[in-house]
């Protein structure tokens, strides 16, 4: 009998495991901490998951346009530098 119970538990909690939305808060200081985190990003959306990108900057001039981010992931950039 609890073995029935565990399985019917699984069966239902089964749909609530499929895929997440996810935001990944990357540093935009170093094209290195960006690769690192665009390969996680696009590992998570290969697996299913619906990953947003948000780039903050604490620069106003540092380029991170040559690293290539996949186009299933979503990138958001902040330019805004507080004085």
């Amino acid at each position: 009998m609890p073995f029935l119970y565990t399985f019917l538990s699984v069966l239902l909690l089964l749909p609530c495991t499929f895929a997440y939305k996810m935001v990944l808060f990357v540093p935009n200081m170093a094209n290195s901490q960006v690769i690192f985190n665009s390969r996680v990003a696009e590992t998570l959306a290969k697996a299913g998951h619906d990953v947003t990108m948000v780039m903050i900057s604490a620069m106003d001039d540092f380029d991170s346009g040559d690293v290539k981010i996949m186009k299933e992931v979503k990138g958001m950039y902040n330019t805004q530098v507080v004085k």
